[in-house]
């Protein structure tokens, strides 16, 4: 974790193409996860949704253990508040932006893991965008090109995730929940 904290840490100053005004926070391990934290700072809560870029070391706390036994992860997950829990499952932009995420990773190196569908799902954290990051850093010799490559897809992700602009109408569904 050390490392890849290391290689992570840096990159939460840097500028990344997400809609909507976010802050980038760099966050230790907590959770069970290293990474940065997309928080929005337009509205009343900061995880509406959030947005995690970074690996799950640890996934008890996510209730994913079964899908890091063999690999670490990349992982952009989106993240709600507690008080949207309740709410988000039956947003019309919820559903519209897992059916799209479904269609657009179908031809590229990320895979969509709806959480919800679980037994013993965990609504802070339902959506997941994943790839092994041994495959991201394949071939590279020093940290700063793993950062870049890290970053570089970490920017793919997230232009997969904002794809027809129902990420920022979900926003918008969730900053109307009082």
């Amino acid at each position: 974790p050390q490392q890849l904290e290391q290689a992570i840490t840096p990159l939460a100053a840097r500028d990344w193409p997400v809609n909507g005004k976010y802050q980038a926070v760099m966050k230790r391990l907590r959770w069970g996860r290293l990474g940065i934290e997309l928080h929005r700072t337009d509205a009343r809560r900061k995880w509406s949704p959030g947005i995690f870029i970074g690996c799950v070391i640890e996934g008890s706390d996510h209730t994913i253990s079964h899908r890091i036994e063999d690999s670490i992860k990349l992982q952009i997950i989106l993240d709600f508040s507690d008080g949207l829990r309740a709410h988000y499952p039956y947003m019309d932009s919820y559903s519209v932006l897992k059916s799209t995420l479904v269609d657009v990773t179908q031809n590229s190196r990320w895979t969509f893991y709806d959480h919800s569908k679980e037994r013993h799902a965990n609504t802070y954290h339902p959506l997941y965008l994943e790839t092994p990051l041994l495959e991201i850093l394949r071939g590279s010799k020093t940290m700063e090109e793993q950062r870049e490559r890290i970053f570089d897809a970490g920017c793919e992700a997230l232009e997969l995730l904002q794809y027809g602009g129902h990420l920022d109408k979900l926003g918008d569904e969730c900053e109307a929940v009082t």
